[in-house]
């Protein structure tokens, strides 16, 4: 059974989720080790649930996402590979703030074993899993997403009939 390694400043420790009452299964709680395994299987029934969201409010996955912004100055990782350094994101109203987002290279439906960890291996190479990304960036790297929030164009309708 693997378990999960962090490269991290510091250790994490989890609950099982499916070790609690059903009233307190919303998500990690300290106190007991989660491995690989454990949060594969508690991903997956987000994942059959369609509540992946829940995930993204552990403090767990807060404070990794903290510390990968902290760690790369909150610059976006795309924009950078094309020599653009964006350490901010623009609202609608034009309000500037620091870049929150944080990307998984390896998709946590696809690969949820991954979810916490900051690298992957492939082919004996490791890769960052984690990479902080403006929110254009980000909507590039997800175009499946686009399509389900654009809205449908008014088709032309005839009355007349021939």
């Amino acid at each position: 059974m693997k378990h999960l390694t962090f490269v991290t400043s510091f250790s994490y420790e989890y609950i099982c989720p499916s070790k609690l009452p059903e009233r307190k299964r919303s998500g990690f709680f300290v106190g007991v080790t989660m491995n690989t395994e454990d949060l594969e299987k508690w991903i997956q029934q987000l994942i059959n649930k369609n509540e992946v969201w829940r995930f993204y409010k552990s403090k767990e996955w807060i404070t990794l996402k903290n510390e990968i912004l902290k760690e790369h100055h909150h610059e976006c990782y795309e924009c950078k590979k094309h020599g653009k350094i964006t350490r901010y994101d623009v609202d609608e109203d034009g309000n500037k703030r620091l870049l929150s987002t944080v990307h998984h290279v390896q998709f946590v439906r696809k690969h949820p074993s991954l979810a916490l960890s900051k690298t992957y291996t492939y082919k004996g190479e490791t890769y960052l899993n984690l990479i902080p990304v403006c929110k254009a960036c980000h909507n590039k790297l997800h175009p499946e997403k686009r399509n389900r929030i654009q809205p449908k164009e008014e088709q032309f309708t005839n009355e007349e009939r021939w």
